[in-house]
């Protein structure tokens, strides 16, 4: 069934287009003349379209909604295959002038976008006394002791961490991996490739503490006596209760996602601002910026799928470095141009190069760890 967003903007189309049916024009004029809502969706549209070419307008909403029904497809059914990558039609004129160049100037210096050193290829506990467990190699479902830690894994899951004394301990996400932990007090955690976990054994305190690096999702467990509290980066979040997203990678803005509940984000000198379900903060070093954002996009990368709207490869880069364990090298800087939208599927990289090299003529190789674009 339609949203009512969905509708206005179905009809905005086919009345621009001069193809709206009868009914469907009577049913637009009652929306716009008794509905506030509507009317404000259409006038969202009407002023998006007076800032740029009709046609332009048209295919970015059309690229929108075909962008959401994947969304929508993935959502209901996560293990779906999906190998769809396209280009914005409003952008067609700056690819084909890009195209242009490429065969009459000279070549521009290649942009290397470099792996960041792993210490290992599997997904390790670090304690702070320096011992380590692999946790690929850990029996599945057996409790083994680490030094004064007793730890249970099961499948792709550190379910749980237990000591008599509180143990700080490091869970250590590689590149081209994910991993999920419950930590001592039922709060559950979903890492992203290539971050950190920093937690103690025990919540002893009156807080609750952990520190990340990388990105996190977090099912945090009730308790109005403990907050709750992620430092990332230069960032500090404060919860009792909700879920959230944290991306906190190094050289990329500080992102906070808010999916259920409130949370209060602070920085160093910045004063503290707070979120309702639906905003994301972004913190830049300096100040915050608050914008919205969609759910399943900022949470997908947990099912293995990442969204790209609009972007360019030197923005994708980072995500291939850390879900695929591979070096980025753009032959031609100019390539960086191109912009595309669509999504990445971890485990099926092949079709994301194939569908962009229909797509854009852009060719590719792979030579040892490093992805070359050319």
């Amino acid at each position: 069934m339609e949203s009512q967003y969905e509708t206005i903007r179905r009809l905005y189309m086919e009345k621009l287009s001069g193809v709206i049916s009868e009914a469907d024009e009577i049913r637009l004029a009652g929306l716009l003349q008794s509905d506030g809502a509507a009317q404000q969706i259409w006038q969202s549209f009407d002023e998006e379209r007076l800032r740029i070419d009709v046609d332009d307008f048209l295919s970015g909403l059309e690229q929108e909604h075909e962008l959401n029904q994947l969304k929508a497809r993935i959502t209901a059914k996560r293990t779906t295959r999906i190998r769809r990558l396209w280009r914005y039609a409003a952008v067609a004129a700056v690819i084909i002038i890009g195209i242009f160049i490429f065969r009459y100037q000279e070549q521009t210096a290649p942009i290397e976008f470099p792996m960041i050193a792993a210490t290992s290829d599997h997904v390790q506990l670090l304690t702070q006394d320096g011992q380590a467990v692999d946790l690929d190699g850990s029996g599945q479902g057996m409790v083994h002791a680490l030094g004064p830690l007793e730890i249970r894994v099961v499948g792709t899951e550190l379910q749980s961490v237990h000591s008599r004394e509180v143990v700080m301990s490091t869970l250590v996400v590689p590149p081209k991996r994910s991993y999920q932990v419950t930590l001592p007090d039922g709060t559950k955690v979903w890492l992203n490739s290539a971050s950190e976990l920093h937690f103690p054994s025990r919540f002893d305190d009156s807080l609750r503490e952990v520190s990340l690096k990388g990105e996190g999702y977090f099912d945090v467990a009730k308790n109005e006596q403990k907050p709750f509290i992620v430092h990332a980066g230069g960032t500090v979040v404060e919860v009792l209760g909700t879920r959230f997203n944290v991306s906190s990678y190094r050289e990329e803005p500080i992102r906070t996602a808010l999916v259920e509940g409130s949370v209060k984000v602070s920085a160093k000198n910045e004063p503290p601002i707070f979120l309702h379900p639906g905003l994301m903060s972004e913190f830049d070093g300096n100040r915050f910026q608050q914008a919205t954002f969609d759910t399943v996009e900022a949470t997908a990368w947990i099912d293995g799928v990442y969204y790209f709207n609009n972007a360019s490869l030197d923005e994708l880069a980072p995500v291939i470095n850390r879900w695929y364990g591979l070096s980025v090298k753009l032959a031609d800087g100019r390539l960086t141009r191109h912009r595309i939208s669509g999504l990445l599927e971890r485990d099926h990289l092949a079709y994301f190069l194939s569908d962009l090299h229909t797509s854009t003529d852009i060719s590719y190789r792979i030579e040892e760890d490093t992805l070359i674009f050319y």
